[in-house]
């Protein structure tokens, strides 16, 4: 019986070879993409929202910007973007970028430059008054250390600006 195997295992020990070199180089490749690739996802939404606290008279109603670390890893947040990419901006190749500075005097502001590790969130608050709401910005964002910036749904934004106009008016 061992006779009968012995013309097979130099085609044996060729095909365990090329099994091994397949394994190993899927390894190689996903170490690569996974050190160099594989950034953080953020999770970011943008909405009027009515904060209620016993103190307060009625709640008070301000523009939320949220993000949320997906993972993997820690990702560091830099500044809030605003763009202006509608569709014919965006065929003319005409779009507005700006830079937001937030609201670091009152305290429920929040700070950036800010670290969040894996499952953690950020909230960013702004006035319903605010002046990018009017000037027509259809989407804001925030970049992060890798120099990606980080969209909220155009929805969101859209939702958010006819919130707080609703608001304005019911405040006049």
């Amino acid at each position: 019986m061992p006779n009968e195997w012995l013309p097979y295992i130099p085609a044996i020990a060729l095909i365990t070879s090329v099994i091994a070199l397949i394994i190993s180089g899927a390894n190689f490749g996903w170490n690569i993409y996974k050190e160099i690739g594989l950034r953080a996802r953020l999770k970011i939404r943008f909405s009027l929202s009515s904060i209620h606290h016993p103190t307060f008279e009625k709640p008070l109603a301000r523009l939320t910007f949220s993000v949320t670390n997906l993972g993997p890893g820690k990702v560091h947040l830099q500044m809030l973007q605003l763009r202006d990419a509608g569709l014919w901006r965006r065929l003319l190749r005409n779009r507005r970028f700006a830079s937001l500075i937030h609201d670091y005097a009152h305290p429920l502001g929040g700070r950036i430059p800010s670290a969040l590790d894996m499952g953690e969130k950020m909230d960013l608050t702004f006035p319903i008054d605010a002046s990018f709401i009017s000037e027509g910005f259809s989407q804001i964002g925030i970049s992060d250390s890798f120099g990606r910036i980080h969209w909220c749904k155009r929805n969101d934004m859209r939702q958010a600006i006819i919130d707080a106009k609703k608001e304005n008016l019911q405040k006049s």
